[in-house]
This record gives C-alpha cells, sequence and structure tokens, in this order.
C-alpha cells in the first residue's frame, strides 16, 4: 500500500509527492505543505477533545488508540480507491491482522457501498494536486460526476462528521481547480463507521457553501505561515524563562 516518489508537470510547474516515510510535496523544487496541514491552525471538534479527556494524557501524547484506528481506516481508503478504479488490490497482508475481523467486515460494507453508485462517474481518483498561487499541495480521494455536477469525494473512517474535514476539502477544491482546471460543484465526506450499518454521506452542493470552506482553508493556510514564524520564537522565550521545564521533556 505503500507509495513512491509521484510527479506531475502542469503549465511550466513540477509537483512532486514522496509517500514514505512522511507525506512530502515539493513544488518546483520547494518543499510545500500538504492540504492535512491547516488542520493544526482550526481547533480541535469537542467530540474530539472529548476523546482525549477520556483517553487520558499517555494515549493523547503516543495517539496509540487513534494509530490502530487509523490502520482499518487506511484498509478501507485503498480498497475504496481499488473499486471505484477496478484496480486490483493485495488482501492477502489482512489474514492475521489484529483487526482482522473488523477490516474485512468494513471492506464488506465497501463493496454493498459501490454496488449502489451507478449513476456516479469517476473523473479522477487519487491525483496529485497544488496550488501555486498559494504554495500548498494535495492528494485528493475521488472526483465523481453525480447530476451534471463534479463532486469531490473523500473516505473517512470516523464516529462523525466535522467540519475540518470540509475545510481540507475545501483547499483541495482550489487546488483542483488551479492545477487540473476543473471546477468542483460540491464537497461530500463519504464515512465509515462501526456505529452504522452502511455508508453515510454528508454533501454540500451549495456554491456558498463550498466557497465559505474554501475561504475558510485560505484563513488556516496562511495562519499556519505566521504560526510556524512565531510559534518558535515564544517557545524557546517560554523555556528560557521557566529552565525547570526542561528537565520535564521527554
Amino acid at each position: 500500500m505503500a507509495g513512491n516518489l509521484i510527479t506531475d508537470v502542469r503549465n511550466g510547474h513540477t509537483l512532486t509527492f514522496r509517500e514514505n516515510p512522511y507525506h512530502v510535496y515539493t513544488l518546483d523544487g520547494e518543499k510545500i505543505p500538504g492540504g492535512t496541514d491547516v488542520k493544526k491552525a482550526y481547533p480541535p471538534s469537542r467530540q474530539l477533545i472529548r476523546y482525549y479527556i477520556k483517553q487520558g494524557l499517555e494515549e493523547f501524547d503516543s495517539g496509540r488508540k487513534l494509530k490502530k484506528q487509523a490502520d482499518v481506516g487506511t484498509w478501507m481508503h485503498d480498497y475504496c480507491h481499488a473499486k471505484r478504479t477496478n484496480t486490483a488490490i493485495d488482501l492477502n497482508p489482512i489474514l492475521g491482522h489484529p483487526d482482522e475481523l473488523k477490516i474485512r467486515k468494513r471492506l464488506k460494507e465497501v463493496d454493498k457501498w459501490v454496488a449502489t453508485l451507478e449513476n456516479e462517474e469517476v473523473i479522477a481518483a487519487e491525483k496529485i494536486v497544488a496550488s501555486v498561487k498559494h504554495k500548498f499541495g494535495g492528494k485528493f480521494d475521488v472526483l465523481v460526476k453525480r447530476d451534471n455536477k463534479i463532486i469531490l469525494q473523500d473516505y473517512k473512517s470516523a464516529k462523525g462528521f466535522f467540519e475540518d474535514q470540509f475545510i481540507q476539502e475545501g483547499g483541495y477544491a482550489i487546488a483542483i481547480e488551479e492545477w487540473l482546471g476543473i471546477h468542483v460543484d460540491g464537497l461530500e465526506i463519504v464515512r465509515f463507521n462501526d456505529n452504522t450499518e452502511e455508508p453515510q454521506r454528508l454533501c454540500f452542493d451549495n456554491p456558498a457553501d463550498v466557497e465559505e470552506f474554501k475561504e475558510q482553508f485560505l484563513r488556516c493556510r496562511y495562519s499556519r505561515i505566521f504560526m510556524r514564524k512565531w510559534e518558535k520564537f515564544f517557545s524557546e522565550k517560554y523555556e528560557a524563562e521557566n529552565p525547570w521545564i526542561k528537565g520535564k521533556k521527554k
């Protein structure tokens, strides 16, 4: 499931993406942030805060449970891509996986869902895109045509829908329109979760809503630029004025 270096050249600009060991985008040789980076500039949802409180400080720092859940989500995501694009996927590594039953249940849900999508035409999937103007990149899940509208879909393994999911999609919409020249009419999350018998959808295809999520993405994008500039300065200043704290950092 790991990806190697991907390169795309358009309009005189070169975009690269390397998935492992970290997601790294470069635009014309310059490292740029990915679309998920803006989440660091947006407050976490109340649900996520409650989750961290319940799990405790140790779980918050290590993220062990979240990483375990992410593995199930990765299989779901890759299987969705394979089914939507009619490409092969090796399922042998699932055998003996600690969450094998949960993964297989999720894949059956994907099979059932994909069978209902006769009215959707896949336009593009798993493409890297970038905004030259705003200096960020991304790799979106799938663009589909439905009811004469171009919808950007993102697959999530989550207990709910959250605004930051659509803010991120708003950023991808900006990059898709700039890099591919395709206007995005709607933003949609398809959610798979143990608490639901079948995937749940939430789609915003009102032009005003789509524009609002795009605008919020840009606010977060430039907030991240501000944060990178000043966070280190104030963090180092705080530690200098409180030297006792350094001994407690691991």
